[in-house]
């Protein structure tokens, strides 16, 4: 093929965050008129790769071909006038603004000084027009919109500035299979007007249906670029896996005890979203339970109806047999229900404080007498859960900001080690961090699991699932679709990928 037939380019793109290589020498081609989907498991490096594309992040070697021309990308700016567009997982429209103003934000057409309102609105009329779409109103407000709706009004906005390379990121993440078909009928239109299209996306079903190619990344590297009509979903998960999956258990000292009366019991959980549709299951003690499902499945939605983040509109949730739905997180707190969150600087620590202080967050009233805080008592606790934890830190002064990511997290487990609750509840608590802390996090769930409490696991990585759960829920719009468990199913990376993809 000639290079000019080539809408975008990719040759030998390194890219490399301090010690870190992300991106090891990736070369990749886009037709025009195409439809690539692109895969990889968390850290493959396929949303660092689009970032280069976009001009988010300067490539440290290699080339970009648009229509067979050499580019440099510096910026955003640089890759929209060089013809590219890129739609984000997370929307960017302003909700109080309407359709209309939302399309040409920052980019008003102007009479004069002033907005010229009118050729706005024709516009963006002819742009609906023009792609097919008659049911959104581009007076109305952006805010009172279904997310479907919102999610093609990104899109029209990219199309604004007539891209021929466009890059949707999970455009499905948070759709109805309604909302998916209207979405996929769309981007067929653009196909055919020779726009080429990359397609962000976990959901390999998605990727059959709609892409001609499929590309997936492993490590930085490509580990598979094929024709979609010859590949099956087994190739795909092969290739995102990237080796022969070894069993590595993390041995427990004491089994679940499912003879017991469950410690947690979940029942028809519905929230007003929708994104809860009847979840059910339960948690025995000592139990390591895992949740396993794509996102938008409900996975930590699920988990923040339980703790009282979300206050579910039907089902019941019971800890130990007595109610416990709706209640407020600090009210699930002193019952027993502790959970760690996804973005620990965000709501998992305050890092300008102490690392005794990060443990103890939840936790000074254990320490207290007579209205005074006995500070000793403390600095002995922090201490034996420094030395328990294997928390690399200076002391228990130290900053919590100067440590490592792995070690902060271990700081947040802390909190949870110290109080002892019934049922732990963790979002994706391995994200971000190196190997090794990984390893002592999984072994840190065991440790907790194995003086009786539950522990309620959600997680991307599927591997990590693998290695500490004794059962593993698979979970798709909203409810418990399926259930692997160790002993008598096959636990492994591979086998949960295959299941939620069959989901």
């Amino acid at each position: 093929m000639l290079k000019d037939e080539y809408a975008l380019e990719l040759k030998d793109i390194y890219k490399s965050f301090y010690q870190n290589q992300v991106l090891k020498g990736v070369s990749l081609n886009v037709e025009k008129g195409m439809i690539m989907g692109l895969l990889g498991g968390n850290g493959a490096g396929k949303s660092t790769l689009m970032k280069i594309v976009n001009g988010i992040y300067a490539k440290d070697s290699g080339a970009i071909f648009i229509g067979g021309k050499e580019i440099e990308l510096h910026n955003a700016q640089d890759a929209k006038r060089q013809g590219i567009a890129m739609v984000y997982q997370e929307l960017s429209l302003v909700p109080t603004l309407t359709v209309v103003q939302n399309l040409f934000l920052n980019a008003e057409p102007c009479n004069g000084l002033s907005i010229d309102e009118k050729m706005c609105l024709k516009q963006a009329k002819e742009a609906f027009e023009d792609f097919g779409i008659n049911d959104i109103d581009p007076n109305a407000v952006a805010g009172d919109l279904p997310i479907g709706k919102k999610q093609l009004i990104e899109i029209i906005k990219a199309m604004l500035k007539n891209p021929q390379v466009l890059i949707l990121d999970e455009p499905t993440a948070s759709l109805t299979q309604y909302e998916i078909g209207l979405l996929f009928e769309f981007i067929r239109k653009l196909k055919e007007r020779g726009i080429a299209i990359i397609l962000i996306s976990h959901h390999m079903k998605e990727i059959v249906e709609i892409c001609d190619r499929a590309v997936i990344l492993f490590n930085g590297t490509v580990a598979l670029n094929a024709e979609v009509k010859s590949l099956t979903i087994p190739d795909m998960v092969e290739a995102m896996v990237g080796r022969e999956v070894q069993e590595d258990y993390v041995k427990r000292e004491k089994k679940a005890d499912y003879n017991a009366e469950p410690l947690l019991c979940v029942k028809d959980l519905e929230n007003s979203d929708g994104k809860l549709n009847g979840a059910c299951f339960t948690i025995y003690p000592g139990e390591v339970v895992g949740i396993a499902g794509l996102m938008g499945s409900g996975r930590t939605e699920l988990i923040k109806c339980i703790y009282g983040l979300m206050k579910p509109k039907k089902g019941s949730v019971t800890l130990r047999g007595k109610k416990i739905t709706g209640q407020k997180p600090w009210v699930s707190v002193d019952t027993g229900v502790f959970m760690i969150p996804e973005d620990r600087r965000k709501s998992g620590i305050i890092d300008i404080h102490s690392v005794k202080m990060n443990l103890f967050l939840s936790a000074w009233k254990h320490f207290t007498k007579g209205g005074w805080i006995q500070d000793k008592k403390a600095d002995e606790e922090a201490k034996k859960l420094i030395e328990k934890l294997d928390i690399k830190t200076t002391g228990i002064g130290q900053e919590v900001k100067n440590l490592s990511g792995g070690n902060q997290q271990k700081v947040v487990f802390g909190k949870s080690v110290f109080l002892h609750p019934d049922i732990l509840m963790l979002d994706d608590p391995t994200v971000g961090v190196d190997v090794e802390a990984k390893d002592g996090i999984c072994r840190i769930i065991s440790a907790i699991a194995d003086t009786g409490s539950g522990v309620l696991l959600v997680s991307s990585e599927f591997d990590h699932l693998a290695r500490v759960c004794d059962r593993v829920l698979i979970m798709k719009q909203g409810r418990m679709v399926g259930e692997l468990k160790r002993g008598k199913d096959k636990l492994s990376e591979s086998s949960l990928l295959v299941a939620v993809q069959g989901a």
